[in-house]
């Protein structure tokens, strides 16, 4: 009898060491291996305040699931211009304006408030040129823009002028785009291509006595331009502005967009060889 338990615990020890040693075993499997094992996996982080990207990898291009554009020549579209288009709701690097400006300081006093005294004055104006983003940000916003932000503003070089009381900043802000009605078409079926319009206050015609009143033209214009795109059935999307004013008759401005046309007849896409 003594010996019949002896035996039995014996067995139930090896039994214990091998099942402890096969779950080990089993734990330590690869998932694809373990077929059968549920795999959970952790909740999805809360998404972030909106980042300037500047170089986002391919996969983050695109939030349609495609990070890709192609060329007339049936290349691939450079990643930059790529991420400018296809990122529409997120602040970009190279999606942005610029303008140089020139406007009187007192533009950039609080109610109330005076200029300081000739020794700060320069001093003052670099300060405060985070202010003309304000400036360049509500003709946007109040258009095509669905967002702004000052990207970087300062106050150029030797600039001042005692007697106008005046000075030139270069401003350049980012900003994302206001969503379509409709959704972009299949990209692997259309032809990407960037234009360029440059103009002066002759080119629009109008009296720009103010650099606000040629901003607004400016914007207009760039709206204009890419809505006329879109009611013929072309996607259009404004990609980047650059503006300089410093006198009524001493303005300038260009903006790029781009648009998604056919692809030209014999022009077929392939992806990269490697």
């Amino acid at each position: 009898m003594l010996i019949r338990v002896v035996l039995f615990l014996g067995v139930g020890l090896v039994l214990a060491a091998f099942g402890a040693a096969g779950w080990q075993y089993w734990q330590n499997m690869p998932v694809s291996v373990a077929a059968d094992v549920e795999v959970i996996e952790a909740p999805e982080e809360a998404a972030e305040t909106p980042k300037v990207v500047k170089d986002a990898p391919a996969e983050d291009v695109a939030d349609l699931g495609q990070a890709w554009l192609v060329s007339e020549t049936g290349g691939l579209v450079a990643r930059r211009e790529a991420r400018v288009f296809l990122q529409q709701s997120k602040f970009v690097e190279d999606r942005d304006v610029t303008m140089t400006v020139r406007v009187p300081l007192e533009q950039l006093l609080s109610e109330g408030e005076a200029l300081p005294g000739a020794p700060y004055v320069e001093a003052f104006a670099e300060v405060r040129a985070g202010v003309m983003g304000n400036f360049i940000c509500a003709p946007m916003v109040a258009a095509w823009a669905q967002g702004c932000a000052v990207s970087a503003a300062e106050l150029v070089d030797d600039s001042y002028d005692a007697k106008t009381q005046s000075a030139a900043f270069r401003v350049r802000v980012v900003f994302t785009m206001k969503a379509e009605p409709t959704p972009l078409p299949d990209l692997s079926t259309r032809a990407f291509t960037v234009q360029t319009i440059r103009f002066d206050t002759n080119y629009l015609s109008i009296d720009d006595s103010t650099p606000q009143s040629f901003l607004a033209q400016a914007v207009a214009l760039a709206g204009g331009t890419c809505a006329t795109e879109q009611s013929a059935g072309t996607p259009c999307r404004i990609m980047s502005m650059s503006v300089s004013w410093s006198a009524p008759d001493k303005a300038d401005a260009s903006f790029d967009f781009g648009t998604l046309g056919p692809l030209p007849a014999g022009v077929f896409p392939a992806p990269p060889l490697f």
